[in-house]
């Protein structure tokens, strides 16, 4: 499922639910280097400039183990 379509399908659904009181979220990752898009991020300059939008000033990429996110919270 692509970003977008996960966006909407949340926003769908948030409309839907909300008036029995449930809340919904999404989380999608901002850029993110992989096997596929990896040559992209080739561009000269190109990963610095990303990175330093980032909070932790870095460029995420797959976890070696290709384990889920550690830690999820839900409030």
């Amino acid at each position: 499922m692509t970003k977008s379509a996960a966006e909407a399908m949340s926003m769908t659904l948030a409309n839907e639910l909300r008036v029995r009181g449930i809340t919904v979220n999404a989380v999608a990752p901002g850029a993110t280097r992989t096997a596929t898009n990896g040559s992209v991020f080739e561009a000269p300059g190109l990963a610095e400039l990303i990175a330093a939008t980032t909070a932790l000033n870095r460029l995420p990429g797959p976890r070696p183990s290709g384990a889920p996110a550690q830690v999820v919270i839900y409030a």
